[in-house]
């Protein structure tokens, strides 16, 4: 008799404790809130997450990222918190981030007890122009690549409004290819002018009745027959073109202007080559 009740002891133990450790796995949480996500170049967007607890007593929930590409930053306002919270995922992208659909790890753990959720984010990285930027003044004929100019900055203005007080609506360095690219921009007409120390894609300016004018830099002579064919029939090999403003095939005070410009159509690249003068 006394053996039955010691073994019955046991049994009932061994059915609390796994009972107990049954009562325990109850515990469930889930994350919403997390969504497709498209973000553009320097940009930064936020997703709201929910943590919510779906049974059992609450615990604290830590959430980590993994997988995370070059360029974009994540960052979460609150890393752990009791169901229920909220928490901010910041979503930034860089200039450096590559275009293109990419896939993040959100890994949420409370115990023993652990979820991972995909965050599919775009970057839209759609081209609308670019520029190669040459020196003029290093004219090499042999190694047109040697003249390539990088740290030039390029300012682009979307009216005259913005121009007349100096402030760009956008503007890049190029790199050391002499290459830079400007992404999604509005359709439109933009001014925009490029420097680089005393260089200049508007050269031989002078003031004209209070304002200072130049000839728009449109390339650089590279044969005789090019001369020969142009506005400017006295230049030499290596010497800038000039852009015929008022297209009557000569190159004088009519042509000078403050600035050049391009036109950006919705799905198409403008590409520039500009050399850079005095």
């Amino acid at each position: 008799m006394v053996k039955y009740i010691f073994f019955s002891i046991i049994a009932l133990v061994l059915v609390l404790s796994c009972k107990k450790e049954d009562d325990s796995t109850k515990y469930d949480f889930s994350i919403s809130g997390i969504e497709k996500i498209t973000v553009n170049v320097e940009e930064t967007k936020t997703l709201r997450l929910l943590i919510t607890k779906n049974e059992g007593v609450p615990e604290n929930v830590y959430l980590t990222l993994g997988d995370v590409p070059q360029g974009i930053t994540l960052r979460i306002d609150h890393v752990s918190g009791e169901p229920d919270f909220a928490t901010d995922l910041d979503i930034t992208v860089a200039k450096n981030a590559v275009g293109g659909e990419h896939k993040i790890i959100l890994i949420a753990h409370s115990g023993d007890l652990v979820k991972e959720y995909t965050l599919e984010i775009t970057v839209d990285k759609s081209l609308s122009a670019t520029f190669s930027v040459f020196n003029a003044t290093t004219y090499n004929p042999e190694n047109a690549s040697s003249n390539l100019l990088d740290s030039a900055l390029i300012k682009l203005y979307k009216s005259d409004s913005t121009f007349l007080i100096g402030k760009p609506d956008f503007s890049e360095y190029t790199n050391a290819s002499g290459k830079a690219n400007f992404y999604k921009l509005i359709p439109g007409k933009y001014l925009f002018t490029i420097e680089k120390g005393s260089l200049n894609n508007i050269v031989q300016k002078r003031n004209v009745d209070g304002v200072i004018k130049g000839y728009v830099a449109a390339g650089m002579f590279r044969t005789s027959a090019e001369i020969i064919n142009s506005a400017q029939p006295k230049a030499k090999v290596g010497d800038l073109k000039f852009r015929d403003l008022n297209a009557d095939n000569k190159i004088d005070e009519n042509d000078l202007a403050r600035n050049d410009n391009l036109s950006i159509y919705d799905g198409e690249v403008n590409e520039k080559v500009i050399w850079l003068g005095e």
